[in-house]
């Protein structure tokens, strides 16, 4: 790891685990130069991060601004923004039935959050989309996170999938 790097992440410092599935973890970390709370994500080397790139240069209403993004020896790292609220897991769960009325709208607001996505240039598909990805802040905005397994729309691999489902 490069000296430039290692500062960079020395000014995180690891405040809690938010998850393990053993092939990557999940920090919440505060970053001390600024006092910001930040998600840190360490995923495997063999991981496909280009639509974290893409994101942190062309970011997206309502999906958490990425901060950085290390390649290690051992690992990639993504440091993002932290998103406060709820996952809409935790908040079934918690609520039980939730008033149609909030339900429209949340839903219509992921809708405007996917719209987004799919109008990117080329389109980003997240290829997650469930309760624990989506977060209702405290303010009752709708965000979608967890983009770890999203992929960049393409057109080709599509079409040859559907040529193949012909020949077959």
């Amino acid at each position: 790891m490069d000296i430039e790097t290692r500062l960079i992440l020395s000014k995180y410092e690891k405040v809690r685990q938010i998850s393990d599935n053993g092939k990557s973890s999940v920090y919440m970390v505060a970053d001390n130069s600024t006092g910001h709370i930040c998600v840190m994500k360490e995923l495997p080397i063999s991981a496909d991060l280009s639509v974290y790139h893409r994101l942190k240069v062309t970011p997206i209403n309502n999906i958490p601004k990425i901060i950085e993004i290390f390649k290690l020896e051992n690992c990639q790292v993504v440091i993002e923004e932290y998103i406060k609220g709820e996952n809409l897991d935790t908040k079934l769960e918690t609520s039980g039935k939730l008033a149609e009325q909030q339900v429209i709208k949340w839903t219509m607001n992921l809708c405007d959050i996917l719209t987004n996505l799919h109008e990117a240039n080329p389109p980003i598909i997240h290829r997650d989309i469930k309760p624990g990805n989506i977060i209702i802040t405290d303010d009752g905005i709708v965000k979608l996170i967890d983009f770890d397994i999203s992929r960049s729309y393409k057109e080709t691999v599509l079409f040859v999938s559907f040529l193949l489902s012909e020949v077959y």
